[in-house]
């Protein structure tokens, strides 16, 4: 419990004395009609504010994120939008010397299931101003970015590294050894330096993550090896709170089985971003070019194509980005991209709230626009 004194101090509110405590509360814990009364009208106000309506979802639309990083959806597309929007705003009102650059909007999850499995983004019917929060956190601002086209490759190829390499790391009875061909021939570290531009505009995004299925077909003896990375594994989800595989509903363990995601990113998706405003393809057959750290671990690539309207994007191409604050890791330290401008976070959820507004009034639902 925290009581706080209130006051002004050069005509605004001010703390001026404060104190807390410590009190154990269960189900069966009284409630203090003395601090209940001290809320006043907060709950009533808060809950019909949460609750008012800014738009009603199309009725074959549903905006969730269950397969999020299997495949495109319509509740990153939506957040993709509106920074896209946002991002067109600013270049064609303030940021005017950059308008001829194309926008590119990242966006990562907010809710991706690390709890339970109701803690996914799943709006139906009527998209309400609580569900703002599905998609962004309250403590969320919006950076504007100048990057190059290398950059964004850099940062694109970090994200992928989410992913297992697959036919790596198969588990079950019949998992096969690990293959034991040869990587592919690396290529050089693309050039991070700034240049010119490029035309204006956004573009869809095509992703591909190749050869994902989490179950492979197998003829092979059982590997030794293979049985032990199996119990690593089983540990590993217990101190995540997951299930055993065993527990996993028709999981068949005559079959190798392969999780899409490396350990890192099982119950952690907040770093994985997805793109909008141009097109790539992910290679998951490929060795991960950075950990999850941002440290260079191969000489590889796991985006194999990066295009803009179906034109390859050059190293020094430069664009508008519109994302999160940036992770303060190995990559993005090296990286330095240039930061244009910082939304609040206030009038970035107010922003949110009068695209979803503007959508109501303009086509009267929200309606399917991932692809």
């Amino acid at each position: 419990m925290v009581d706080l004194n209130i006051g002004t101090k050069n005509n605004k509110p001010t703390i001026t004395g404060k104190s807390t405590q410590i009190r154990k509360v269960n189900a069966s814990t009284e409630v203090d009609p003395t601090i209940n009364a001290a809320f006043g009208n907060w709950t009533k106000t808060f809950m019909a504010d949460s609750s008012q309506i800014l738009s009603e979802v199309a009725a074959d639309t549903q905006l969730q994120n269950y397969f999020g990083t299997m495949e495109d959806n319509d509740a990153i597309q939506l957040l993709n939008n509106i920074k896209i929007s946002y991002g067109l705003q600013c270049i064609n009102k303030t940021k005017t010397q950059y308008k001829n650059l194309p926008v590119v909007a990242a966006s990562t999850y907010l809710k991706y299931g690390s709890s339970d499995g109701e803690d996914y983004i799943d709006i139906q019917n009527q998209f309400k101003k609580a569900n703002i929060y599905d998609l962004v956190s309250y403590r969320t601002g919006l950076y504007i970015y100048k990057m190059t086209g290398a950059q964004i490759r850099e940062w694109m190829e970090w994200s992928a590294c989410g992913y297992e390499q697959a036919g790596k790391n198969l588990l079950g009875d019949n998992a096969p050894a690990e293959p034991t061909t040869s990587p592919a021939e690396p290529t050089a570290s693309p050039d991070v330096a700034t240049g010119s531009a490029v035309s204006a505009g956004t573009a869809d995004r095509e992703e591909e993550t190749s050869s994902q299925a989490a179950v492979y077909e197998s003829q092979t003896n059982t590997a030794p090896a293979a049985q032990s990375s199996l119990q690593q594994k089983n540990a590993l989800l217990q101190t995540k709170g997951l299930p055993s595989l065993g527990d996993i509903l028709n999981y068949d363990s005559s079959k190798p089985f392969q999780f899409v995601m490396q350990d890192d990113y099982l119950t952690d998706w907040s770093q994985y971003f997805i793109f909008d405003g141009l097109e790539y393809k992910i290679d998951t057959t490929v060795a991960p070019r950075y950990d999850a750290a941002g440290k260079k671990i191969n000489d590889t690539h796991r985006i194999v194509s990066l295009t803009r309207n179906g034109a390859n994007i050059s190293n020094t191409a430069s664009f508008i980005v519109l994302s999160n604050k940036l992770p303060n890791n190995n990559l993005f330290k090296t990286m330095k991209p240039t930061i244009l401008s910082i939304s609040k976070k206030a009038l970035y959820r107010s922003y949110i709230q009068s695209f979803i507004e503007k959508i109501q009034m303009a086509s009267g639902t929200i309606k399917a626009d991932a692809g």
